[in-house]
């Protein structure tokens, strides 16, 4: 079993409280289960962050007493799709000891999270969702939108046809100029380097506008 673990952009304190709290679910399943790695989801969401949400997730499962052997990053994914797109590539280079795929996000987005997951992955593994159970954040009266957006955006594609999905990435998503497969996941990151006192314990506030699955601009 592998758990995949979705990130969260880091513009408000309420955000990173999210991000860590669904490193905190993840590292607790993992010390429960048979799981043999983490997997943290997340790209440079946020220009005034610096560094990408996955590495971020790492620092603190490291701090948690979580092995860097035992975590692979991925770096490219910049919403929900993408985390299903990308970590997919990842875990199809896994060794396969089981089919078992264990999701953890927050509660709010479990739903839409669930699905895309589901899509991305398809009938070969069982997608396994877990919450962190959080204060909810405003993004929450959009997820019946975004989840109308995203079944949109898988309308004709067999579930866990992959090509086809990094191929509807490249001419239908705005995030997503080059949807290829990376030539190996970003294990090698040295934590020991990571500017301790960002995110957790100093937020740098960045304002920016709210979008969509489509990275079509929203109405805040």
């Amino acid at each position: 079993m592998v758990i995949v673990t979705l990130g969260c952009r880091t513009r408000t304190p309420r955000e990173v409280t999210h991000l860590r709290g669904r490193v905190d679910v993840s590292v607790e399943t993992f010390r429960e289960s048979d799981a043999t790695s983490l997997l943290f989801t997340g790209g440079f969401t946020n220009p005034a962050a610096r560094q990408a949400e996955c590495v971020i997730m790492k620092q603190y499962a490291v701090d948690a007493g979580v092995g860097p052997d035992r975590i692979i990053l991925e770096n490219r994914a910049l919403d929900t799709i993408g985390n299903g797109y990308f970590s997919r590539l990842l875990v199809d280079n896994l060794p396969r000891t089981t089919d078992r795929v264990t999701l953890v996000t927050s509660d709010y987005h479990l739903e839409r999270a669930t699905y895309i997951f589901e899509q991305c992955y398809g009938p070969d593994y069982d997608i396994v969702p877990v919450a962190y159970s959080g204060t909810p954040l405003e993004a929450t009266r959009h997820e019946t939108r975004s989840l109308r957006q995203a079944r949109a955006f898988f309308d004709g594609i067999a579930s866990g046809d992959i090509e086809s999905i990094g191929e509807r990435l490249i001419e239908k998503h705005d995030y997503y100029d080059d949807a290829r497969p990376c030539s190996s996941p970003i294990e090698a990151h040295d934590v020991s380097s990571i500017d301790r006192t960002y995110p957790f314990e100093s937020v740098e506030l960045y304002t920016t506008d709210v979008r969509d699955e489509y990275g079509c601009q929203t109405s805040q």
